[in-house]
């Protein structure tokens, strides 16, 4: 047995329209043109530093509607001032809380001085930037809070990288980035 469905003309138009729409604003995806899931780049320049500092991010979604992002961030220059000097790498969530607004927190921890392991700084301080985050437009992340940084001897029970309950930071700074999308490029052409 066939079954027949006539759609009328405007109906037809409803359904295209939902269908076109849902591509154009979610690109196939629930949590639609306000996705912070991708790859982005930043940049920081130090007081008294000559150097700028490079970082790039990858942001990815936990979950289809898009509630709750991971993000883990790199350095594409080097961050040692000497081999025992280190940066860790921040890594964290962003969770949703507005149609354009996150409420991120990343944390990593800082090195400084020899120890008896080759190559490997002791742990100092450990850091936690908590704030909100928004895109301005679908290539610009903004991240907008404070950075908390603890001394390491307030993280001892247990030792986990994360400082203790009750545990007062040594020092909390407003800390903003921006950050760029990184978009599909066109090759470049060879000389």
């Amino acid at each position: 047995m066939k079954v027949k469905i006539v759609l009328s003309r405007v109906a037809f138009a409803a359904v295209l329209a939902l269908a076109l729409g849902t591509l154009a604003l979610g690109n196939g995806h629930s949590h639609g043109r306000r996705s912070i899931a991708g790859a982005w780049v930043n940049t920081f320049d130090f007081p008294g530093d000559p150097n700028t500092l490079v970082q790039s991010e990858i942001i990815l979604p936990l979950d289809q509607a898009g509630a709750t992002y991971a993000a883990t961030f790199g350095f594409a220059k080097p961050v040692q001032n000497s081999p025992d000097h280190t940066i860790g790498r921040p890594t964290g969530t962003y969770v949703r809380v507005g149609p354009n607004q996150f409420n991120p927190t990343l944390t990593w921890a800082r090195g400084l001085g020899p120890t008896e392991f080759p190559g490997r700084a002791a742990y100092v301080t450990l850091h936690v930037f908590s704030g909100t985050a928004y895109l301005t437009d679908q290539g610009t992340l903004v991240n907008d809070g404070v950075l908390a940084i603890f001394a390491a001897r307030q993280d001892v029970a247990p030792r986990d990288g994360f400082p203790d309950e009750g545990e007062v930071p040594v020092v909390v700074v407003p800390w903003a980035f921006e950050s760029k999308r990184v978009e599909v490029q066109e090759p470049y052409p060879l000389p």
